[in-house]
């Protein structure tokens, strides 16, 4: 799972491949939790892990400026 997101390994083949296959080994619970642990613990990760981003206030924002 680290190599999905180790961009020195960026391949969009082995993506794909992962993606098609993964499912035969586990599943996308598995998956995105892992991707998320693998993100939280990148030291390059600038975000607070405990902050919930509210993506409502800016649809709303976004319907009102049209």
């Amino acid at each position: 799972m680290e190599r999905l997101t180790d961009l020195r390994f960026l391949s969009i083949d082995f993506l794909n491949t992962f993606l098609l296959t993964y499912r035969l080994y586990t599943d996308a619970y598995t998956v995105m939790e892992t991707l998320i642990r693998v993100y939280k613990s990148s030291p390059h990760t600038s975000l607070d892990h405990t902050t919930e981003i509210d993506l409502t206030a800016t649809h709303k924002t976004d319907e009102h400026q049209k």
